[in-house]
């Protein structure tokens, strides 16, 4: 017998769950903190921890109440969507806030309600922690491919074996099968484990089955081999695995090695007439299983590349989400006007629904004959996010950069001395006092010369035509002051008084349904961009279902 059980059984006392004594901590401090406070309403902070603990409370009695381990992974396979569920409830409540409520207070309540339906969906979403609740797909793929691999390990590999019917490399082999079928077992058993709703152990299951199948090259008959070689070579030929060509000559002269080189695809390779030994047979066996585990690691390889796309996006749907969050809390605790969140959230959801309209004509032309592990799904849940965000910054730098813009254009060029002083139009200008070297080029004297009068005209032969060029002189007849002219100080006043007339939008002013409804357009159009953005990704991932289906059967494609 256990001393340790002996001894509880003699004291008759057990040690307090670790559970117990954190919630009878949680209640005693807030029993204290509730009678060291002692205000009539109590302050802000009173009433967050309070509602932190009740939180709390809630936690431990539907942790309490079903297995722990099933739980927490069903919390951290929905944790994902926590962000843009505590955004939802806190802009919620800021815009229906009662009065006295603070932007600080909206954003803790906002947190503790994720907090509270993020427990109940927690509940409700553990199943996604077993294998065939998180990918039924995926599952009924495996238990197909399970039904074949023990139909065949219970003929070929028959238990107890007697030492005299198979050879050490098939003992070898069967020992091989039964050490992954083992394992296969021991996770499909597991639950409660997040590496079912992230794909990844569904990947370690394949891999598995796969290398037992492999194993099992060694043992069967001759015809299971030949026909499982017919069967990689219809793979094989079409594929994108870059040394098909030499695995296809390889393998035709192992097969012919086993008598079936006549149900190959025609080639230059011509087999010997001479009977192959039992050691040859036995070397083509090995050889077609290297073959056959090539091309499961090229699938493996795919899928396992789709997983971790997937992964991937999901993480960066988590921390992006959590950034977005924090700027709208602190946009809610610089106290901004309950219209101007009504205009990102009306911005944020017409961005988000053009994202997902683009989201449904992207794959509509697409096939889904590819197991892909949830990838689609996250593209899908990802969509809103990412196109909402992109809309409320498409509206805003839109503003700010025609601000901009405007601004630049209400800048004059650099006041330049004129040389001639001449009316707008050019005609009209009594006279011109050419510099001195404009007089040695053209060979006039420095005096002032009447330009009006025709015989002026006629001893001056010009060089070049001059053409007209608006300088500060010409915005400067428009001043009233005529001391200012040429000076290019009223031109100044003039772009003073145009930069007070149109200042930089503020944000309430961005933000505002009824002053910038062009917005709502600017939104729709900037909804589109994520898609440009994740191309790349998107491509990548494109071309690990395209080498999935290459090395399908062209029955199967």
């Amino acid at each position: 017998m256990v001393p340790g059980r002996r001894v509880r059984r003699r004291t008759g006392r057990r040690p307090l769950p670790r559970g117990v004594l954190i919630l009878g901590g949680l209640l005693a401090a807030q029993g204290w903190i509730g009678g060291t406070v002692d205000r009539d309403p109590p302050p802000d902070w009173i009433v967050a921890v309070n509602a932190s603990v009740l939180a709390a409370l809630l936690a431990g009695v539907f942790a309490g109440a079903i297995m722990l381990n099933r739980y927490t992974a069903s919390l951290a396979a929905t944790a994902p969507a926590l962000p843009g569920l505590a955004a939802g409830i806190t802009v919620a409540l800021y815009l229906n806030r009662p009065s006295g409520w603070t932007g600080w207070g909206v954003c803790v309540a906002g947190i503790l309600g994720m907090l509270v339906i993020w427990l109940v969906i927690g509940l409700l979403g553990t199943r996604v922690t077993t294998p065939s609740g998180a990918n039924p797909g995926a599952y009924a793929e495996l238990n197909a491919r399970l039904n074949q691999l023990d139909a065949r390990r219970a003929v070929y590999c028959a238990e107890p074996i007697p030492p005299a019917t198979l050879s050490e490399v098939n003992r070898s082999a069967c020992a091989e099968v039964a050490y992954h079928r083992a394992f296969i077992d021991s996770e499909l058993a597991s639950e409660g484990h997040p590496r079912w709703s992230l794909g990844t152990g569904y990947i370690d299951l394949w891999n598995r089955i796969h290398r037992a199948e492999e194993a099992l090259i060694e043992v069967e008959p001759v015809e299971e081999v030949n026909r499982g070689a017919v069967y990689d070579e219809l793979r094989i030929r079409g594929s994108n695995i870059t040394n098909r060509e030499d695995l296809l000559a390889i393998m035709r002269r192992a097969v012919s090695k086993l008598g079936a080189a006549d149900y190959l695809s025609p080639s230059t390779f011509t087999p010997s007439d001479t009977e192959p030994t039992d050691a040859e047979r036995a070397q083509a066996r090995a050889i077609l299983r290297v073959v056959r585990r090539t091309v499961n690691e090229f699938r493996d390889d795919r899928s396992d590349g789709l997983v971790r796309a997937h992964n991937r996006l999901i993480g960066t749907m988590v921390f992006t989400g959590l950034t977005a969050y924090v700027l709208l809390a602190l946009a809610l605790l610089a106290e901004v006007p309950s219209r101007t969140i009504e205009a990102a959230a009306a911005f944020y959801l017409v961005g988000a629904i053009v994202g997902l309209f683009n989201r449904l004509h992207a794959e509509s032309g697409t096939e889904a004959a590819i197991q892909d592990y949830g990838l689609s799904r996250a593209r899908l849940i990802q969509t809103p996010l990412f196109s909402g965000l992109a809309a409320v910054g498409g509206v805003l730098l839109t503003a700010m950069l025609t601000a901009a813009l405007n601004d630049e254009l209400l800048v004059p060029p650099a006041a330049v001395t004129p040389a001639t002083t001449a009316s707008a139009a050019g005609v009209g200008a009594p006279t011109t006092t050419p510099t001195a070297a404009g007089a040695a080029l053209v060979g006039a004297p420095t005096a002032p010369v009447d330009i009006a009068s025709p015989a002026a005209l006629a001893t001056v032969t010009p060089t070049a035509t001059a053409t007209p060029t608006t300088t500060s002189a010409n915005l400067a007849a428009a001043s009233p002051n005529a001391e200012d002219a040429g000076t290019g100080v009223g031109d100044q006043d003039a772009v003073r008084d145009a930069l007070e007339e149109q200042p930089i939008p503020q944000l309430p002013d961005i933000f505002d349904l009824n002053g910038n409804r062009f917005g709502l357009v600017i939104a729709a159009i900037f909804g589109l961009t994520p898609n440009l953005l994740i191309r790349r990704l998107q491509e990548q991932t494109d071309r690990y279902k395209d080498d999935l289906q290459s090395t399908e059967a062209p029955n199967q494609s």
